[in-house]
């Protein structure tokens, strides 16, 4: 039975073959036991996320995408255990906005996340916020809540966008629409295979606190960059950096 499922082919190879790609390319780190563990990533920089609940960084996510998509599955197939996965996205325009929607979280009892978007290498939002939720029913229960506090919130208000989604971006970006996946009929008994040969590792452990505070600052950063100058809300009215001294036209020179 495991032969067989580990045989099962998920785009152009089998999974052992996906797996073995993995830590050749040194994706995925193999130990003599046959367990499989990633390797410890090193941030570039601060998390652009701040999180409420681990969403969506705790072990389950890093499992199936981390683990499964992008190594078992060779990013050809969705995984089933994603399958119940949907989000409520807000997107925020100004600093101060996020800010609010990040507030609006605290308050919720689901797992959020909200933060800087512009480096997401599939995002052509500036800003996000996501409501996690299990099922499309949940999902439509949780945006009705949301959109009240958003519309609501002096900060925010109606014109602020919202819609539910299905799991990760990248996923539907190589596996296309999301309500048109698929699941092959072997894939739970596989996963629950391959989730007892994963040692969950791969991302850096850090001080909650600092690292809070090192997100905030990047992000006050960030909308510096793309020139939101709400950022001014949280330095007190203080520019991030003195202003460029500029210089009058003189009158047009003779031609």
């Amino acid at each position: 039975m495991t032969n067989n499922l580990m045989n099962l082919i998920i785009g152009k190879h089998t999974v052992a073959e996906n797996l073995e790609r993995a830590v050749a390319s040194g994706r995925l780190i193999r130990h003599e036991s046959g367990l499989f563990e990633l390797p410890v990533a090193q941030p570039a920089g601060p998390d652009p996320w701040l999180r409420r609940g681990c969403a969506p960084k705790h072990l389950v996510c890093v499992f199936l995408n981390k683990f499964l998509f992008e190594c078992a599955y060779a990013r050809s197939a969705a995984p089933y255990g994603c399958r119940d996965c949907y989000k409520v996205k807000v997107i925020p325009r100004t600093l101060r906005e996020l800010n609010a929607l990040w507030q609006i979280s605290k308050r919720i009892d689901c797992r959020a996340k909200c933060g800087v978007a512009v480096d997401e290498y599939y995002s052509q939002d500036l800003y996000a916020g996501f409501f996690y939720t299990l099922g499309l029913t949940q999902a439509r229960e949780i945006y009705h809540i949301v959109r009240r506090e958003v519309d609501e919130d002096p900060k925010l208000g109606p014109g602020v966008s919202m819609l539910i989604k299905r799991g990760c971006t990248r996923i539907e970006v190589f596996c296309g629409p999301s309500d048109k996946y698929q699941y092959k009929p072997e894939l739970p008994a596989l996963e629950d295979l391959l989730k007892s040969r994963f040692i969950g590792a791969g991302l850096p452990e850090s001080n909650q606190a600092s690292a809070r505070q090192a997100t905030l600052l990047g992000w006050i950063a960030s909308a510096f960059r793309i020139g939101d100058e709400t950022y001014l809300d949280f330095t007190g009215g203080r520019p991030l950096y003195p202003r460029t001294v500029t210089y009058a036209v003189s009158s047009r020179p003779e031609e």
